[in-house]
């Protein structure tokens, strides 16, 4: 299944120049190179041009780790290269204590060494502004002014409190980072035992980190035939081709034993769709799953020659990402459904399957495919999220436009409440919280001062009003409108107005097409069922295949990431006039800050947020507890004591694993499993000015492109590429975890 292409609410957002107002204008920031470029949140890529030693041996690691802990670099993980300042005073403006603008910039190139071997560089800048007249003239500082003990260095200016590297914010940027990989060395090899790889529901091999030679479109020869042009770093192929020293030349990188199946399409409507799983006898342009058997036998010949059949030994691998598994299965159930019409024994393909991984397959169905009225008892509040989805696309088919529900879900008078909650409720823990949540708690409350933050910031942003109200009506799932009655000077100027916001449609629209389009993959469909009375698949001589699910077990923690998106992504739809700026970006401040921990705050003092939080919070607990987003951590398992599927019951089926190891390189990610069904996409970035905020949307890669954890899974040989031990909790469920000791992640099967 393809996952939610352009989904703003399911994005991370990464802080790059966070500024605190002060009431003398006085501005500080940190970020990463040009302060309008983005910080990289752990988990981004960062670009082969920034590898310091592209010829060091390294280890598979895809992320930076083992640089550090509590905050600090150990001692050889860090190295300062560069280092200069600005510096600027404008006698001719002073602020309102008299003392004149300043301004302090400071840039710092490095280099940082990661546990993969390799070392990367970087440059980070920080600095203060009184909003003065800014100088271009930077002047360096030697490298033997600075200590590298305390970070401190003297340039003999201004600002002599920020004359310290900030290493803290930059070990925050590189540990758990996405890291780039050396240049691939081309090699000669080919797999002595080829892997298929099978994709999702309306997905293709680039899931998996396979690179198109051109267009990922139906119509492209190379794009049906599998056909590529590279891998990704860190995937499960450029693994392999490492790993093996696979030729990954343009004439050979077709035939080096990956290979990747690209399911059939029809023409529907005037448009090109894949076809369905379903088998269907003889009919490769029909069915999904039928095609797949005669690709084996494609590949088989490609690889082991034209006599391929006399030989058991001559064997393929599979790696089937969500709908991929259930087509494996459908194969094989239609392959001994129709015995007499398929060769038997080593002549049919099927029989020389070796091994199938299924990443994030949803076994027995996905209940988000299900009509709501089926799910309402198992599943009541996926149930409630569905209804609210159809009722939203229902209304907007009848009217053929932007429909905005007649629902209070968030009123509140900024004078009385929202003040009230910032300046008395929220106080200390909330500026805490807030900055924790950009990654700029610590220094920047050592730098400025803790008092400053929810007192002078949080009551700027609730702009110049003395009198503002705000009503946001709509559905839980979009459309929002934000009406904002403003009223200054005791009420002689007063003014209303109405903006429209909608950045949940293009999740809703995805979310849909996905509902309608897999309804064959939901609970009660006929195909689940089918293959669920199927049971354990066999291949067509009767022997049982052997497999080992992958699974996503917990995504709770991207309710943090969603709450965050619905702050800052309404503040970027409210630019405009200052009414708009001031109250739409308090709101959504406060929306943001609400439903992450307002303890102690009667929320019944604002309409309408009680329902809606209960609405999220319910399907948080409910489905994001025990999925990856689309499908549920059980039916990824496809372990069942009454079906009596699971290794107790066949030998064939090994242990199905999580995504232990990527984990393990991701710090602060634990105790969620926060691997997704597929890739969550970026769709931009915000770049405020206003309030200096320049910010960057990433994507969340998701299970099929987890290369390491699925080699692992293919073949456990290469479990030991890993070279340092995992550290884990002894073996426990904790909260829908699956905590597994070392010797059982790198262990065998």
């Amino acid at each position: 299944m393809k996952l939610l292409n352009k989904a703003l609410p399911l994005i991370v957002l990464s802080s790059v120049a966070f500024g605190v107002a002060k009431t003398d204008s006085t501005l500080l920031y940190f970020a990463e190179g040009n302060s309008k470029n983005s910080l990289t949140y752990p988990g981004s890529p960062v670009a082969a041009s920034k590898i310091q030693n592209p010829k060091a041996s390294f280890s598979p690691n895809t992320y930076c780790t083992d640089i550090g802990s509590n905050g600090k670099f150990n001692k050889n993980a860090f190295q300062l290269t560069h280092l200069k300042y600005s510096f600027n005073k404008d006698y001719k403006k002073t602020r309102p204590n008299g003392s004149p603008y300043i301004e302090c910039h400071y840039a710092a190139e490095y280099k940082v060494n990661c546990g993969n071997g390799l070392s990367y560089k970087g440059d980070f800048k920080w600095g203060i502004s009184t909003v003065g007249k800014s100088s271009s003239k930077w002047t360096d500082v030697p490298l033997s002014e600075y200590n590298a003990t305390t970070g401190k260095f003297l340039p003999k200016k201004a600002c002599r409190d920020l004359n310290r590297v900030p290493t803290e914010e930059i070990f925050k940027i590189w540990n758990g980072r996405k890291v780039a990989f050396p240049e691939k060395k081309n090699g000669s090899k080919k797999l002595a035992r080829p892997v298929v790889f099978v994709p999702g529901h309306n997905s293709s091999f680039i899931a998996f980190g396979a690179q198109p030679i051109g267009k990922t479109d139906p119509s492209d020869a190379n794009y049906l035939n599998g056909n590529v042009s590279g891998y990704d770093d860190g995937s499960l192929p450029d693994i392999i081709a490492r790993d093996q020293n696979l030729d990954v030349s343009a004439k050979g990188i077709n035939k080096n034993g990956l290979y990747f199946f690209t399911a059939p399409y029809e023409k529907k409507n005037g448009n090109l769709v894949q076809v369905l799983p379903q088998w269907k006898n003889n009919q490769s342009k029909k069915s999904i799953s039928f095609a797949l058997y005669k690709y084996l036998e494609n590949v088989l010949a490609k690889h082991y020659g034209k006599n391929w059949w006399k030989s058991d030994k001559n064997q393929v691998d599979l790696v089937a990402h969500s709908q991929g598994g259930l087509v494996v299965r459908e194969m094989l159930r239609g392959l001994r459904a129709n015995s007499k019409l398929y060769p038997v024994g080593n002549k049919n393909a099927a029989n020389h399957i070796r091994r199938v991984v299924t990443v994030n397959t949803p076994h027995f169905g996905s209940e988000l495919a299900d009509d709501y009225k089926t799910i309402q008892k198992s599943y009541p509040a996926v149930a409630a999220f569905i209804k609210e989805v159809q009722d939203q696309k229902n209304m907007e088919s009848k009217t053929k436009q932007s429909y905005y529900k007649n629902q209070t879900l968030l009123y509140a008078k900024v004078d009385k409440d929202l003040k009230k909650f910032f300046q008395e409720g929220a106080s200390k823990n909330a500026a805490n919280m807030m900055l924790q949540q950009l990654n700029l708690d610590r220094p920047v409350l050592s730098a400025i001062g803790e008092s400053l933050f929810p007192t002078s910031f949080l009551t700027g942003m609730l702009g110049a009003a003395t009198d503002v109200s705000v009503r946001l009506t709509g559905s839980y799932v979009g459309d929002f409108k934000l009406q904002t009655n403003y009223r200054v000077m005791g009420g002689l100027l007063s003014k209303r107005e109405t903006k429209k916001i909608d950045f949940l449609k293009p999740l809703r629209d995805t979310l849909w097409a996905w509902h309608v389009d897999g309804s064959h993959l939901a609970t009660h469909s006929a195909f689940v069922q089918a293959l669920t009375k199927e049971g354990y698949p066999k291949l067509p001589n009767g022997k049982k295949v052997q497999m080992r699910p992958m699974f996503s077990s917990d995504m709770r923690g991207i309710r943090n990431y969603m709450m965050n998106q619905l702050a800052e992504g309404s503040t970027e739809f409210c630019r405009g006039s200052d009414v708009a700026k001031s109250s739409c970006f308090s709101v959504t401040t406060f929306i943001n800050t609400l439903l992450y921990k307002s303890k102690g705050l009667k929320l019944s003092q604002f309409e309408g947020v009680q329902k809606w939080l209960d609405f999220y919070n319910n399907l948080m607990e409910e489905w994001l507890g025990s999925s990856d987003l689309l499908v549920t951590s059980y039916s990824q398992q496809f372990m069942d004591k009454k079906k009596k599927l699971g290794p107790k019951y066949q030998k064939e089926f090994l242990q199905p694993r999580t995504y232990t190891i990527s984990l393990s390189q991701m710090p602060n990610v634990s105790p969620f499993n926060f691997i997704p069904h597929g890739d969550v996409l970026d769709y931009g970035s915000v770049d405020n000015s206003n309030y200096n905020l320049h910010l960057k949307m990433i994507k969340h890669e998701g299970a099929p492109r987890k290369g390491l954890d699925l080699y692992c899974a293919l073949d456990d040989s290469k479990c030991n590429l890993v070279k340092k031990k995992i550290q884990y909790k002894k073996a426990a469920a904790i909260g829908g975890i699956v905590w597994a000791d070392v010797e059982k992640v790198l262990g065998g099967a």
